[in-house]
This record gives C-alpha cells, structure tokens and sequence, in this order.
C-alpha cells in the first residue's frame, strides 16, 4: 500500500496492531526446546507440517515486524534435528489435520520452509537430494507443485527445477485466458480435496512461477492468479482450505497464504 500511495496512518496502524497481536499469538503454539504444535503444549509434541509452516510465517512476519531474534534459528534447527539420515523429514504422518501426507511431501514442505527462511545449513541440499532422487513417486500436481517451491527456493538454477517447472507447464489446463492445474483425486496434506485443492494446487504452481526467474515473464502466474483470485473466499480472501499452497509473501501484497477454515484456535490464524 505504501508503493501503491494507498496508506494511511490509521491503516498503518491497524495492521501493525494486527502484526503484532497475530505474532505473540502463535508464540503461545511453541514447545519447549522448540517446535510448534496446532494447540501448543496442550498437544503431546511438536508437528513437523505445522513448525515448517510456521517458519514461513516468521520468515516472512521479519520483513514487516521485530521479532525475537532466536527464534527463526530456534525453529530452524528444530527442524534440522528432525532430519533422517537419507535427507529425508517424515514427520507424524498421522498428525492432526495431516491425513494424507507422505515423506516425500514432509520433505520438499519442510526444506522450501527451510530455504524460504534463509537457512544455508546441508539439511537443505541433502533435503534437496532426497527429494530429486524420489520425483518419480510425484504423481499428482498438487506434490509436484510442493516440489516445485522446494526447487526453485533451493536451487532456483539447477536443471531440476527447470525440468519439474517445464513438466507442470505441460500440465496446465487452459480456460479462456487464464489458466489452472487439476489436482485429480488426491487429498492434500491437511486433507483438502475437491475445489479447494484445486485453488491450492494452483496457487502452489503459481507461486513456483512467479519466483522462477525464467518463468516468471511468460504469462503463467499472470494467467494462475487471474484463475485463483475470483475463487478467494469472501473479506479473508484465504485460497482453499489447505494450508500448505501460499500464494506469495508480503512483497506481493495483494495475495495472502491460506489457511484451514473451520476451528480458529490453532496455528495459522
């Protein structure tokens, strides 16, 4: 809004106001020792979906807000603590909210959180070989496109990631002017399904396109967002029920990053 010349102090302070309440808030889903959980310590342990989740908030809550400064590297290795030996993150594929995860979805969600917060640690490249070397095991867009922002946040250069962004493209489905990827009949990670997912999963593929820098000008993203905007659901504007398919962070200020509807006493709202 400053960009655009639309701000106003008391706009300004509103949303600072609403920064800063949302973030002492999700402090209070954090576990001792690190790790945040969808009902903090009421909830046995950490999650692995929902602290990588969380460290994208962070990440991008920095560019706008004063944080803790241990706190991004407090989750971050928390995160790398959970790491296999293989480079693999499996996480509790049962967790709460997370019915239909898999390891390599845990793994390309967790080293894009990890990458798109800034860590520099080996758990991102041997994330990365874990998940190049398990591409096969991708068989819908909705995974592919989770691996898609792993790529292009970790190794935006490598010819992986131009070959997985080259893949998707052929896979979009075009309606009119604009564009959109099917996610088929696969669950999401937090069980979204259905319309939803599909404005998840074309948001997820949106997002890969519009940091890619050699996708960025060809029209995609244009095209995903001019699809996926009309479909936000209603003042929240939050995309599908999903929460692993962000749309952008705050240096594209029109979009958000969805979020489960429903029960709003738990991470992400």
């Amino acid at each position: 809004m400053k960009q655009s010349g639309q701000i106003t102090p008391e706009i300004q302070m509103k949303a600072e106001s609403l920064v800063s309440a949302g973030y002492q808030r999700l402090l209070t889903y954090e576990h001792p020792g690190g790790g945040f959980s969808w009902f903090g310590t009421q909830d046995p342990k950490p999650y692995l979906s929902v602290t990588a989740f969380g460290l994208m908030e962070f990440a991008d809550m920095a560019q706008v807000h004063l944080l803790d400064s241990q706190l991004i590297p407090r989750t971050q290795q928390w995160l790398a603590s959970q790491q296999n030996a293989d480079g693999s993150w499996t996480g509790g594929q049962t967790e709460f909210f997370s019915f239909n995860t898999s390891t390599l979805r845990n793994t390309a969600f967790v080293t894009w959180a990890m990458a798109t917060s800034g860590y520099t640690g080996p758990e991102v490249s041997k994330g990365l070989g874990y998940v190049t070397s398990h591409l096969s095991d991708a068989e819908d867009d909705y995974t592919r496109g989770i691996i898609a922002n792993a790529l292009v946040y970790a190794a935006p250069n490598s010819q992986a990631t131009s070959e997985m962004l080259d893949e998707l493209d052929g896979k979009k489905v075009v309606s009119g002017d604009m564009v959109y990827w099917n996610p088929g009949d696969t669950h999401g990670s937090f069980h979204g399904a259905g319309d939803d997912l599909k404005v998840t999963t074309t948001a997820l593929i949106t997002q890969a396109f519009i940091k890619s820098s050699g996708y960025a000008s060809t029209g995609r993203a244009g095209a995903g967002l001019s699809w996926g905007l009309p479909r936000k659901n209603g003042p929240g504007a939050t995309f599908g029920f999903d929460p692993r398919g962000p749309i952008l962070g705050p240096g594209h200020p029109c979009l958000v990053r969805p979020r489960p509807r429903g029960d709003r006493t738990g991470v992400g709202h």
